[in-house]
């Protein structure tokens, strides 16, 4: 088994926004060793990203699980050898 994640829901739910990428989304207790992340309520679009903050920077318990749904448009952004 890969994850217990449900990976149809988000693919289900980056098809129906028609995004070029989705990041699924946890709250934890203890942020610290992760990306920390505020997103739009209603749009759900990332407006700010930290990765492993300090106490002192953490500003959500909203953290990035490391699952992503992308489109090939999303992945042709990137700089060619990075």
């Amino acid at each position: 088994m890969l994850t217990d994640f449900d990976l149809s829901e988000i693919v289900a739910a980056h098809e129906a926004r028609e995004a070029e990428a989705t990041i699924a989304l946890t709250h934890v207790e203890n942020p610290l060793a992760f990306g920390i992340v505020i997103a739009d309520p209603e749009s759900g679009r990332i407006e700010r990203f930290l990765e492993k903050p300090t106490w002192g920077e953490v500003f959500s318990d909203t953290i990035n699980t490391g699952i992503y749904v992308l489109e090939p448009e999303a992945l042709s952004r990137v700089p060619p050898e990075t």
